[in-house]
């Protein structure tokens, strides 16, 4: 455990711990080339804000992979898997989840509790629950990323002004459950079991562009 702020960690496995493989409380961390692995509790665990985070495997925890329960934080370039409850969660607005992979976890695969949140170039395929679930606040984005194989729904934008493009959402229970007003564009929603694209109309139609959700 860290109490203090400012915490650089490379090259680090802290697996295989009773508790948390990691727990930091302040803000503005570095975590770089970290293994978190077979921990009692998270494999990391920040109660605060601007944290970076890179290069981290974060797989069967038993509570979940990744919490960081403040705002403007990032993932890059990680793997979290196989973990019991949430794989990424990110509580608080403007955090992003970037080239990352997130799959196999006993609940929602990535879940962005804030506004102002964007997921780019990562995939959340095979989780127990919602593969990249937003679900308490608006704009919101996915670009280039992939939700598949999730046991709920691929993706859930459950309030306005959500931006998806260049999304695949395909054999989820449900592909993407969406708030309008929002905007898709070369969205692909396929052989999900219940629907492939479920529209909430609130003020006004969403936006589609190059939509194939049959």
């Amino acid at each position: 455990m860290l109490t203090s702020g400012s915490a650089i960690i490379s090259n680090l496995d802290s697996s295989k711990n009773m508790a948390d493989g990691i727990f930091i409380q302040e803000c503005c961390n570095t975590l770089n080339f970290v293994r978190t692995n077979n921990n009692g509790g998270a494999g990391i665990f920040i109660t605060s804000d601007d944290s970076n985070l890179a290069n981290i495997v974060a797989n069967g925890n038993h509570s979940g992979g990744i919490l960081i329960t403040r705002c403007c934080n990032t993932l890059v370039g990680s793997t979290v898997s196989n973990n019991t409850g949430i794989g990424v969660e990110m509580d608080g607005c403007c955090s992003f989840v970037m080239n990352s992979n997130i799959q196999k976890n006993s609940a929602d695969g990535l879940e962005m509790t804030g506004a102002d949140n964007g997921v780019i170039n990562s995939a959340s395929s095979g989780n127990g629950g919602v593969g990249m679930d937003f679900p308490t606040s608006g704009d919101n984005m996915i670009t280039g990323s992939n939700a598949n194989g999730n046991a709920d729904r691929g993706i859930s934008l459950l309030r306005r002004w959500g931006i998806i493009s260049g999304v695949r959402a395909k054999k989820n229970a449900t592909g993407v459950a969406m708030e309008c007003r929002g905007s898709t564009a070369s969205l692909t929603a396929q052989k999900n079991s219940t629907a492939n694209l479920v529209p909430t109309i609130v003020d006004g139609p969403c936006a589609n562009v190059n939509l194939n959700a049959p």
